[in-house]
């Protein structure tokens, strides 16, 4: 499943989508392309038309003005459009495929609400982490959304990696994020290139280039670090070259050096020095490459392994690039010819090194046959034989998680609200949706939170904390201040909620919180999840689903109109067992614990973390929710306490009372039904 188009690639990662699909037809198996884009973004759309034309769409997605994301924007338009859909679910009937592999996370949101009759194994092949790249780009651009946007491509990213039989790195720190995320298979296929002859084109340049010019030789496309890295590093060094020596980009990449030519308005001396050729033949590629006198690698950010390197190294000239450009190829960047270059002024003096001819050419030795596609790519043909050979042997699994109505459209369309209240001593901005009362009255309901509170700021600076129910992020954001070097989980499986969650966290400047969008239980697999009007109220529901029927949906229109009908999503849910084995997490110090009802699976789902770790639980005892929601009488869940950690104690103004017996915890009962509300917080471990 492609992004975009792949016959005739035009950038890095349309050329490994197209050697990816090569490798595994010579491997012998049966490869059916699925492009699905924007035709109008791309030229190259002629050759290879997309299945699916998002340009046909006709819903307006969230972020549609920023260009940046509009790879983010196409999954939402897949997932959300109903034709869009229909056509990839008939698409998909047609081909039946064995195996589904992503190339980019952006289609997840539509794999995932496949029907099962299309169930087939998910491998991710990633070329990049993609959550940082974008804050990076985001943020360059000025995008005031951009902490809140990359949050999101996180969660994105985290649930497929988590859902996929197999993932595909393109390095080992990849790789290594991704082992964080997911005990399953994780391989590293580096990006490669072909060995190509070009001696035969010696002397053969362009008329724009001079036959006695030296020059070095840059290209890229239009991707933002590949211009902004040259901006940073070489533009300012034109001045300091030789007048017979030139500078040459090749690619949609001079479309962005340009611009910055403008906007500097001649104030760049030297700019007579650099020749911008745009998009080439790759003939007169070839030539350029041949004839260049180096090649300048000025990555400054990013993730992934650049592909550039590794056509630069298979063409045998001097290199001038950054470490970050030889993520993945580390291993020659000590190699006669390789010049590592990270300031402005180290560039601009590798540059007239190279220039001057006193840089060798890079040695072409045996290892640089690794680096070349067939090679690189294996790991991929690996890990779809064993894939398919377990699917046919009917042991696959595939974890989704999808939307039991048509077209969700309220999970996107709603527009959140901020606040601001006062969280242990300090100012938070928290995010809700209009007219939901538990963030229209937010400030009093925070202040419900003592018992939490005196037990998070117990917690040693380093510690870790789990937040199940975590909502829309109040409780995050206090047990993030408590641990400012430790590790907050936060677990929240309502889309609108977690929605608001990650806005929270971005808006609040977090860095040590992970955020899982997924329901906490006693088992793995998938549950019917009711978002209630009151947000904060939304439960597990383990009745099915029936057809139909309708709940109540906060939303800004619900604010407008009093209802939103809806049906219930479908979750995923796993285990607090789970979470911690996954996380690999070496200690928990705190669980907090807020689900309307489903305690008990909870609490059994975290049996192996309780006895390896001994964390204290605050966990909401809400009588109703217990009876209403999840049909289990109080009781139950207050013995199994009981019989599990001993004791457990409650706060009732400022006093803790501490309940061991099952007489006691009647009593509690009768108090917490009479004169709480149903609802009391109690701590045990």
């Amino acid at each position: 499943m492609l992004p975009f188009p792949s016959e005739r690639p035009r950038d890095g990662g349309q050329i490994r989508a197209h050697q990816t699909g090569e490798a595994l037809e010579r491997a012998g198996f049966t490869v059916v392309r699925c492009p699905i884009y924007r035709a109008a973004w791309h030229p190259n759309s002629k050759y290879q038309p997309p299945v699916i034309n998002l340009d046909d769409a006709r819903i307006t997605p969230r972020y549609s003005n920023i260009w940046q994301v509009y790879d983010l924007t196409n999954g939402e338009i897949l997932a959300h459009d109903a034709d869009c859909f229909a056509a990839f679910v008939q698409f998909l009937e047609s081909a039946r495929p064995d195996v589904l592999m992503l190339e980019h996370p952006w289609l997840w949101p539509a794999v995932k609400r496949l029907p099962p009759s299309l169930s087939a194994p998910v491998i991710y092949n990633s070329y990049n982490c993609e959550a940082d790249l974008k804050r990076r780009i985001l943020q360059e651009a000025g995008v005031n959304d951009a902490d809140i946007i990359a949050l999101e491509i996180e969660g994105l990213e985290r649930e497929l990696v988590s859902a996929a039989t197999a993932v595909s790195a393109t390095t080992e720190a990849d790789a290594a994020i991704y082992r964080e995320w997911t005990a399953r298979p994780v391989v590293v296929a580096p990006n490669g290139a072909e060995c190509r002859i070009r001696t035969h084109l010696r002397g053969v340049l362009p008329d724009i280039i001079k036959p006695w010019w030296r020059y070095l030789l840059f290209v890229a496309s239009a991707h933002p670090p590949n211009g902004a890295g040259f901006i940073d590093l070489a533009v300012n060094n034109l001045a300091s070259i030789s007048s017979d020596h030139r500078v040459v980009v090749a690619g949609t990449v001079c479309d962005m050096i340009a611009e910055h030519l403008r906007s500097a308005a001649g104030s760049i001396a030297g700019s007579d020095r650099l020749l911008l050729l745009g998009e080439v033949s790759p003939v007169t590629l070839d030539c350029l490459i041949e004839n260049a006198t180096g090649l300048l690698l000025p990555v400054t950010y990013g993730g992934g392994s650049n592909l550039k390197t590794v056509e630069a190294l298979l063409a045998g000239h001097p290199i001038i690039g950054t470490q970050k450009a030889f993520r993945g190829n580390e291993r020659f960047t000590g190699q006669p010819g390789i010049i590592i270059a990270e300031t402005p002024e180290q560039f601009g003096s590798a540059m007239r090194c190279v220039l001057s001819g006193a840089a060798p050419s890079l040695p072409q030795t045996n290892i640089l046959d690794s680096i070349t596609w067939a090679n690189t790519l294996q790991p991929i043909v690996d890990v779809v034989t064993t894939t398919q050979h377990l699917a046919s042997n009917n042991v696959s699994e595939r974890n989704e998680c999808q939307y039991l109505s048509e077209s969700p459209q309220s999970y996107f369309n709603n527009k959140f609200a901020s606040t601001t209240i006062e969280i242990i001593g300090s100012p938070a901005v928290v995010f809700g949706l209009p007219g939901d009362e538990y963030f229209e009255k937010l400030p009093a309901y925070a202040a419900q939170n003592a018992l939490f509170v005196a037990e998070a700021q117990k917690v040693p600076c380093d510690g870790v904390i789990i937040d199940v129910g975590a909502n829309i992020g109040v409780t995050t954001v206090l047990s993030s201040r408590c641990i400012p070097q430790g590790r907050v989980v936060a677990i929240e499986p309502s889309p609108l909620a977690h929605a608001c969650l990650i806005r929270t966290i971005a808006a609040n400047a977090l860095t040590n919180c992970t955020v899982i969008q997924k329901c906490a239980g006693d088992v793995e697999g998938k549950v019917s999840f009711v978002e209630a009007p009151f947000l904060a109220g939304s439960y597990v529901d383990l009745e099915p689903a029936h057809e139909g029927r309708s709940i109540v949906v906060a939303s800004a229109d619900a604010a407008k109109n009093d209802q939103s009908p809806s049906t219930p999503v479908l979750v995923s849910m796993t285990t607090i067992d789970a979470i911690v084995a996954e996380l690999r997490l070496q200690r928990v110090d705190l669980i907090k614990i807020d689900v309307e009802g489903f305690e008990l699976d909870v609490l059994k789902g975290a049996s192996n973390t309780a006895h390896r770790f001994r964390p204290r639980f605050v966990m909401e005892f809400n009588s109703f929710a217990l009876a209403a929601n999840r049909k289990l009488s109080p009781l139950q869940l207050l013995d199994f306490v009981l019989v599990t950690f001993g004791s457990f104690s409650t706060m009732r103004s400022g006093v803790l009372t501490i309940i061991q017996t099952p007489r006691e915890a009647r009593d509690f009962l009768y108090s917490n039904m009479t004169s709480a509300h149903c609802v009391d917080d109690i701590l045990f471990g």
